[in-house]
């Protein structure tokens, strides 16, 4: 694994612990709304649909970026399911997360 990879991973793992918070925090959301506790409720949702807005641009940019360095053929990567994989992960929980709220 060279650096870049390895760099590129880091980055995305780093992403796992933030989302995670985001789902914890969603499901105490749902069991207000269903336990007619709703207030703040708006608000807090606001607040998570807008980071895992934010966490869902930055992963798309990411993958936009990473599906044109591929194609260089001086790219020093040559394997990008080491990255896909994580990215992909990472795109499909904020998308749930923002669906959800």
């Amino acid at each position: 694994v060279n650096f870049l990879e390895y760099m590129i991973n880091g980055v995305l793992l780093s992403f796992d612990r933030p989302i995670e918070e985001l789902e914890n925090k969603t499901d105490v959301i749902e069991g207000r709304v269903f336990a007619l506790r709703r207030r703040n409720v708006l608000r807090e949702g606001y607040k998570i649909k807008r980071k895992a807005s934010t966490y869902r641009k930055i992963f798309k940019f990411t993958s936009d970026v990473l599906v044109k360095l591929k194609v260089r053929a001086d790219f020093p990567i040559d394997d990008f399911s080491e990255i896909r994989e994580p990215l992909d992960r990472l795109i499909f929980y904020t998308d749930n997360i923002y669906e959800e709220i």
